[in-house]
């Protein structure tokens, strides 16, 4: 796999010695290197052809090949595409179970899911306010048609999304599922992610956002909305073979996750202390749950809930003063 001449002085220049070389505002960011550079007789970098990248500035580039470089460069461009190790394993729940709705207080909904393809509770539909804690929820073991029935179920509306290249493909896109003209609009729905949040439920969760049927709250998901394989002759390199993504905007989530429109800052050990001292109050059997304070995703939005059903009056306009 040798490399375009193109990519080649792209990735020499910053893959592999970041900080080493660079290109000013001004110039021309692919000056052609020297000849012997782009017609190397070996898949090696021939230090003593090439005066451009003296050994001193770039020690031991003799030992790195043209398909190290370009991978090491496609890692650069494309981060979360491209991995030098497996992907991370993504953080867990203490135990897997099925779906708990609670209530909270003040008509307010609490719905915690767990496991991929369990989900059994059935919402009430005399809530005036509905949380579902999705923190910690993976759906990259589970399918789409999983994910896809926890969305329409507690969100009332069915995701669209799209996926590209060799990815499971979901099934064919059931009408909006939102209350009809006629009957109560649906009670708001907050849903609570972090960096726990992962697979097709991560676009999904997307494609509600961009079309206000849900408010976001707490912090960027796992991104890992894409299937990663190894890659063939190129031990310990891994490549994704295909993604999923909300269908109207085609928004990529490798990589960088699903970013809530009211975050909350928080560490994720933190985050787990809260998530836990909270699933230890869902496991109690109250009939209406008291929000510990440290679990500061869902205190920020029972907050926002508050100031969504008990808006502050708006001010009376001043008289306007007449002239005689």
């Amino acid at each position: 796999m040798t490399p375009p001449p193109r990519i080649t002085r792209l990735f020499l220049a910053t893959a592999l010695f970041p900080g080493l070389t660079g290109t000013p505002a001004s110039a021309d960011p692919v000056t052609p290197l020297p000849t012997s550079l782009e017609k190397a007789a070996t898949h090696k970098i021939d230090l003593a052809q090439r005066a451009t990248f003296p050994p001193e500035l770039y020690p031991r580039l003799d030992h790195h090949a043209h398909d190290e470089i370009l991978l090491a460069g496609l890692a650069a461009l494309y981060p979360g595409r491209i991995l030098r190790t497996p992907p991370a394993t993504l953080p867990k729940p203490p135990l897997p179970r099925p779906s708990r709705i609670t209530r909270l207080g003040g008509g307010i909904e609490y719905i915690r899911c767990y496991t991929q393809g369990i989900v059994t509770a059935n919402p009430d539909p005399s809530a005036t306010a509905r949380i579902l804690d999705l923190r910690y929820y993976n759906s990259t073991s589970g399918t789409i048609a999983d994910a896809l029935l926890l969305c329409e179920k507690y969100t009332a509306t069915l995701p669209r999304v799209s996926t590209i290249g060799n990815y499971p493909r979901p099934s064919p896109a059931a009408p909006d599922t939102a209350s009809p003209a006629g009957n109560p609009s649906p009670p708001p729905v907050l849903v609570l992610v972090n960096h726990g949040t992962a697979g097709p439920i991560e676009a999904m969760l997307a494609d509600l956002k961009n079309r206000d049927k849900i408010i976001l709250v707490g912090t960027a998901t796992a991104g890992r909305t894409a299937c990663h394989q190894a890659l063939e002759n190129h031990p310990g390199w891994w490549h994704i073979t295909g993604e999923i993504q909300p269908a109207d905007t085609l928004q990529t989530l490798v990589g960088t996750g699903l970013v809530p429109q009211n975050p909350v800052a928080v560490t994720p050990d933190a985050d787990l202390l809260g998530w836990s001292e909270m699933e230890r109050h869902a496991r109690s059997g109250e009939t209406a749950l008291s929000v510990p304070p440290g679990d500061l995703i869902l205190r920020r939005a029972c907050d926002i809930l508050a100031a969504l059903q008990n808006p502050p009056p708006v001010p009376a306009s001043p008289p306007s003063h007449q002239k005689p």
